[in-house]
């Protein structure tokens, strides 16, 4: 037999709940899928940002060693270069800065995946009991579910 769903007993220091947890139906996977792909492709935009911004620190670094070694006439034409280059430099850091600010740190975007994941497969008369108290305690969503696996496995493994 096929479980998809688990009673499951939690404690949380010394108080007990008790809720249900459900396995994912498909729309549900979809919807958690996609709140996923926003938050990763914020970081695989930061990551592409900061790459860009690393190569342009070098092409910087490298024009400021051959302006010491220049002529004259050289070293304007690569003045002006260092100038766009400076202003492409600036511009990267204010993008990053903008992702930075759309993205938290990276356990507070998954405590918030987590805390949705919650909300969609979590049920029960101790739900939103259980759901206080981890707000209060400030207890990781990650971690509940790490734990909510471990004692679903257990009633599995009854069966």
């Amino acid at each position: 037999m096929i479980k998809t769903q688990y009673d499951i007993e939690i404690q949380i220091d010394s108080e007990n709940f008790s809720v249900t947890l459900k396995e994912p139906n498909s729309a549900q996977r979809e919807e958690l899928a996609e709140l996923s792909k926003e938050n990763i492709g914020l970081y695989e935009k930061r990551a592409e940002f900061a790459t860009t911004l690393k190569e342009k620190n070098c092409e910087f670094e490298i024009n400021k060693e051959l302006i010491s070694c220049s002529s004259l006439v050289d070293k304007l034409t690569l003045l002006f270069e260092q100038k766009k280059i400076n202003a492409e430099i600036n511009k990267l850091k204010r993008e990053i800065e903008q992702v930075d600010k759309s993205l938290k740190d990276a356990s507070s975007v998954l405590d918030s995946l987590y805390a949705k994941r919650f909300d969609l497969l979590v049920s029960g008369a101790g739900k939103s009991a259980l759901k206080k108290v981890v707000e209060e305690k400030g207890v990781s969503y990650l971690l509940l579910f790490e734990n909510f696996s471990k004692l679903a496995g257990e009633a599995k493994e009854k069966k």
